[in-house]
């Protein structure tokens, strides 16, 4: 089954580039938005409308068969748009089957993916949390067009210098240090754009508990139980006393006969 599972919850890789992807366009233009507002005075952190969200959630179902409903929870994510990040399948310790699969889907499936996933089976625990990274989003296009002027100035600088080899180099090596933060902040923003894009839905399942419900006599058999191995135990404990006694007993009732016969001997033997 663990082999199995496997091979189902493997398609990993090329929807999630797709997925964030689709995304920049949306984030970024509400970022220029917001330094649009920030530059006419408009604009306060938390106050936008239309914040960004990142969710996230949970949910752990108990369902008849493990491995087939992995396989409905690879097929609702492929329905959604979405993809499965990454899974984890096998059994415990005690041999009970098992699997962990997370979901990247587009956030606003969410509502009905929830559904879909509750009628799967038995839901023992759901959690769902949004954060807002708007005004983390929002400082990172400060940044980003900051250091993307500070990039042109310093263009527009190694264009016209005409001085000595050295500040060529230090212009140029300038120039270098800024893309690269440029390239990180670009980094850290596609991040967040996934994240708000795409939220996680970590689903755990495990199989129905099979364990039958106790009767109306559970009671006075568990009483008979408790009894028995009372009893047992108490004659355990008597055995144990008499092991231990028995061997003085039998060295006991020697001396005493060996008493006895040198009593009766001595009586016999005349003066």
């Amino acid at each position: 089954m663990k082999t199995r599972l496997a091979l189902v919850l493997v398609a990993i890789g090329a929807a999630a580039v797709a997925c964030n992807q689709s995304a920049s366009p949306v984030a970024r233009r509400q970022a220029d938005k917001m330094l649009e507002a920030k530059d006419s005075g408009r604009y306060a952190p938390g106050s936008t409308s239309d914040p960004m969200l990142a969710m996230t959630g949970g949910l752990k179902i108990e369902v008849k068969e493990v491995e087939s409903a992995a396989h409905e929870v690879q097929r609702l994510a492929d329905g959604a748009g979405g993809f499965i990040g990454n899974a984890n399948a096998g059994r415990n310790a005690n041999g009970t089957p098992y699997a962990t699969l997370a979901m990247r889907i587009p956030t606003q499936r969410v509502p009905s993916m929830l559904e879909s996933l509750r009628a799967l089976g038995k839901v023992t625990l759901e959690t769902v949390t949004t954060e807002d990274v708007s005004k983390t989003y929002f400082d990172l296009a400060t940044r980003l067009r900051a250091k993307r002027g500070t990039e042109e100035r310093l263009h527009g600088i190694l264009a016209t210098q005409t001085g000595k080899l050295s500040d060529v180099i230090d212009a140029e090596r300038e120039i270098e240090r800024v893309v690269g933060e440029i390239e990180e902040i670009e980094g850290q923003q596609h991040f967040f754009e996934g994240r708000v894009a795409m939220a996680t839905l970590t689903v755990e399942l495990t199989p129905t508990d099979t364990t039958p419900a106790p009767g109306r006599f559970a009671a006075i058999g568990h009483a008979l139980h408790d009894a028995q191995a009372a009893f047992l135990s108490s004659v355990a404990g008597v055995v144990y006393v008499l092991a231990f006694v028995m061997p003085w007993l039998v060295i006991a009732a020697i001396f005493f006969l060996l008493a006895k016969w040198a009593r009766v001997r001595m009586r016999r033997t005349p003066a």
